[in-house]
């Protein structure tokens, strides 16, 4: 039975992969480690890593004040990223576009760090277990192997190899075992990795393992209980129940988390598993919960008591009580789904179960979590549609970089082939031609999925894809064709079709030499080393003249040939118009990729729950786009949107449970929706346009977030003539919001970090013009917010003719006193009577006047 499931695994499209590959798999992640190994490390940072490596939040900390430190934490990421598929934002460190890993380690991400550090400075330091496992075969993968537990290294010792595990020759045991089957590989630094991936195929035949425990609890406790963990670093569950098979069940999930791992607490309810926790400890009584001591390992411990029998409620008391790092609902998955040990019943009411395999699970969003907080707490993600509003100098565009910052939004390299940007340059049958030249003797249907198709559909505006190729194909088959009935074709004659409905070239030499430009930039451009650079966000400033059509769609002329490819004339001068998409439009269609569909189209044409899961197993990923609309209130947005603002609520968004899927575009006439995981957030300066003056349908479907001056910043408590700058710009803002309103208040961007000398340009290049702007240049509610020490009254000619003779005059201008800034970057003689003394003025008295003083 053995023999046959390996022989199995020998002939099926991964294991040829892995036998053919000619680099090493993992080669990648052989280099962030060789990387890390090879750093150089100045002596504050060596100290400060060797300081908080068992210190997971202080280094992340550290890492947010020191770039050296975040640059190495990030490295440190990467390396885990290949090692364990439970790793934390694996798909965001992983470059390898199928996120391949050594193995499913479930090892906690600060275990991981801790190790690679002391690795780093002291490499006996790190024990055998699964990070040095792990470690070596990166190191030497020819004489280790992915299977990274000691505990199945041992089973398999004892079960396969019939012997005594003896950690020295383990490598050398399996591949003997497996010498028999002759398995020959292109880099034998492959060898043992396959070897691997066959022994966890046939695992059923060594596997006494568990992964984690089920629970039935229909109560709804839960969600309060996840919402409470909120800021703490653990939260205590407990059961009434201990585990089926008790001591050997125990004997197993103590293993896991002796080896710096953790086991999974799934709960059912009603016959569904809609909770899932990370269980990182466990005790079964009084004295091992005070010789465990969690509160001295972890600061804020939810729900912890120092005491075993206070873990109760009315009806039940706990057996066992559970140390959980992270509890979270997930997508109801029948419970059924998984597989529990030696196929013992699934748990009823306080029963906990042991599993030994769980289906991919996708996480729920909560009203807590990465996905629903407010976006002013920490730059966490709350509603989809948001608007950062205040005065000038508060810092909502520096507030938008720090999103695509901590969101993780900037610009990633990428080692996908970007399709696109070459078939923009080309026409349908020029692409349809190098499909072909690429893969012979295939129907439309199997066309369509070629990459080069896929891309060119991306970037026009055709709405049924094969009846586009269909079109091209006929039209541009050759004459001698008799399986192609259409008798009026134009253009290059280049394709055949057969009986059956296949499609080739019709002579692949003379394609290759009639469009020697064509297909030498293809080869070249497969060819090409570069890689490509793509952002999880859309950036525009908003203006007067941004119109819908620029937004969503318009008609805009194309002075390019390719929409010539099906007329005769291509010579023809006239002007052609197409349907250009938009800046939001091209949003919700990266957003739509993001989530694993082709393009916007390819969404809409999944049904309403398939868009539901891929949506919400994307938000949960963080598998996001942000469109940031900079000075939103410039524009029309009522205008922009036009009959698309009722789709951007948050409950009309596709895959949501209201979602509107069905809209049709005014000038292409396609369907269209806004995706669940795009966010739309704005700014608006309250200077230009107060939060009341918009319209009611926008300010309905926006959440609000203001960022007012914010005078107890550290930045702002410098002394500058003897008063806080924070002082100064209350002061200022006091007499503003007097004078005018809140809405115009000066930000306190102007002023963080100035001293006496950078103070007087932020005066005048700054806070005076925007005072200027504010008051339209009446200077005399200018001096009673700046004082004299600023604002100087101009010496006139009064009493002499000024103007010319005119008969209509009303007012007496020849006596209206005209005022004027006091510049002390000139170095010019400015005096002020102040208390009855004569004062030679420089701008720290001017300060000390305008402060009362």
């Amino acid at each position: 039975m053995i023999k046959e499931r390996i022989e199995q695994y020998l002939t099926n499209q991964f294991t040829e992969r892995i036998i053919n590959t000619q680099d090493f798999f993992f080669q990648k992640g052989q280099d962030a480690l060789q990387k890390w190994l090879n750093l150089s490390i100045n002596n504050e940072d060596k100290s400060d890593l060797e300081k908080l490596a068992a210190d997971y939040e202080g280094l992340q900390k550290l890492a947010i004040k020191r770039q050296t430190i975040n640059e190495i934490l990030n490295l440190l990421f990467e390396i885990i990223s290949y090692c364990d598929s439970k790793a934390k934002s694996k798909d965001y460190f992983n470059q390898y576009d199928d996120n391949r890993t050594l193995a499913m380690a479930y090892v906690r991400m600060n275990h991981w760090v801790e190790k690679l550090i002391t690795f780093k400075f002291n490499p006996n330091a790190v024990p055998v277990g699964s990070i040095r496992n792990a470690i070596n075969y990166l190191l030497d993968p020819t004489n280790n192997a992915t299977i990274l537990s000691e505990n199945h290294r041992t089973m398999i010792s004892q079960t396969l190899f019939q012997k005594e595990y003896n950690p020295n020759d383990f490598i050398k045991d399996l591949e003997e075992y497996f010498s028999y089957y002759q398995i020959n590989v292109s880099n034998i630094k492959n060898y043992t990795y396959l070897l691997s991936c066959i022994i966890y195929f046939i695992r059923k035949e060594w596997l006494d393992d568990i992964i984690g425990l089920m629970a039935s609890d229909n109560t709804p406790w839960k969600d309060n209980a996840i919402n409470n963990m909120q800021g703490s670093d653990c939260t205590i569950l407990w059961n009434s129940k201990r585990p089926t098979g008790t001591n050997n069940t125990l004997k197993m999930l103590r293993s896991k988390i002796n080896d710096g791992g953790y086991f999974k607490l799934f709960y059912s309810v009603h016959g569904n598993v809609q909770y899932v926790a990370e269980i990182i400890d466990f005790v079964e009584n009084d004295i091992q919960l005070k010789e465990k001591n969690w509160p001295s390992k972890f600061k804020k411990i939810d729900g912890y008591e120092n005491d075993f029998t206070k873990y109760n409620d009315d009806n039940k008391s706990a057996n066992i009580v559970f140390l959980t790092r992270k509890f979270e609902r997930v997508q109801s998955i029948p419970a059924t789904s998984f597989a529990t040990y030696k196929g013992w019943a699934y748990p009823v009411q306080d029963n906990l179960t042991p599993i030994i395999s769980e289906p991919d699970i996708t996480t729920m969003p909560t009203n807590n979590n990465s996905a629903t907080s407010s976006i002013m707490n920490n730059n966490n993600k709350s509603s989809l549609n948001q608007i950062l509003y205040g005065p000038p100098g508060t810092g909502k565009t520096y507030k938008l970089q720090q999103i695509i910052e901590d969101w993780n939004l900037k610009e990633k390299t990428s080692t996908e082939i970007d399709y696109t940007s070459f078939v923009k340059n080309y026409t349908w049958w020029q692409v349809i031609g190098l499909a072909l030249l690429e893969k012979e003797n295939i129907t439309v249907p199997e066309l369509a999925k070629h990459p080069l198709i896929i891309a060119k559909l991306g970037s026009s505006s055709v709405k049924r894809l094969n009846t586009r190729l269909w079109s091209s194909l006929q039209h541009h088959t050759v004459d001698e064709c008799e399986n192609v009935k259409l008798a009026h074709r134009v253009g290059e004659r280049v394709f055949y079709k057969e009986a059956n409905s296949e499609w080739r070239l019709d002579s692949r030499t003379l394609f290759q030499l009639e469009f020697i430009p064509l297909v030498d930039a293809f080869e070249e451009f497969k060819k090409s080393d570069d890689t490509k650079k793509s952002k999880d966000y859309t950036f525009t400033t908003c203006h007067q003249s941004l119109t819908y059509e620029d937004f969503i769609e318009g008609i805009k002329p194309d002075l390019s040939k390719e929409n010539l490819e099906d007329d005769e004339d291509e010579r023809s001068e006239k002007v052609i118009y197409e349907i250009r998409k938009g800046i939001f439009y091209n949003a919700c269609e990266k957003a739509s990729q993001k989530a694993g569909f082709i393009n916007l189209k390819d969404c809409l044409e999944h049904t309403k729950d398939e868009r539901k899961y891929l949506f919400e197993k994307a938000i949960a990923e963080n598998k996001i786009h942000v469109i940031f609309l900079d000075e939103i209130n410039r524009c029309n947005v009522s205008s922009v949107f036009g009959e698309l603002i009722t789709l951007i609520e948050d409950d009309k968004r596709l895959g949501k449970e209201n979602e509107i899927a069905d809209i049709t575009l005014p000038y292409s006439q396609e369907e269209f929706g806004v995706p669940a995981n795009l966010f739309i957030i704005g700014t608006m300066n309250t200077a230009d346009r107060s939060v009341e003056a918009l319209d009611a349908a926008l300010r309905r479907r926006f959440c609000f977030e203001e960022m007012p001056p914010l005078y107890s910043l550290e930045e702002l408590q410098n002394d500058i003539f003897g008063y806080k700058a924070s002082e100064i710009l209350k002061t200022i803002n006091l007499r503003i919001e007097k004078l005018l309103d809140k809405d115009h208040k000066i930000g306190h961007s102007y002023l963080l970090n100035k001293d006496k000398i950078s103070i007087i340009d932020s005066f005048y290049k700054n806070i005076i013009p925007l005072l200027q702007e504010y008051f339209f240049g009446d200077y005399s509610k200018i001096g009673l917010v700046l004082g004299k020490g600023f604002v100087s009254l101009k010496e006139s000619d009064k009493g002499l003719d000024i103007f010319a003779d005119f008969d209509d005059a009303i007012d007496d201008f020849d006596n209206k006193n005209v005022y004027e800034i006091v510049d002390y970057r000139k170095g010019e003689d400015y005096r002020l009577t102040l208390n009855k003394v004569d004062v030679i003025m420089d701008f720290e008295k001017a300060i000390q006047v305008l402060m009362n003083k």
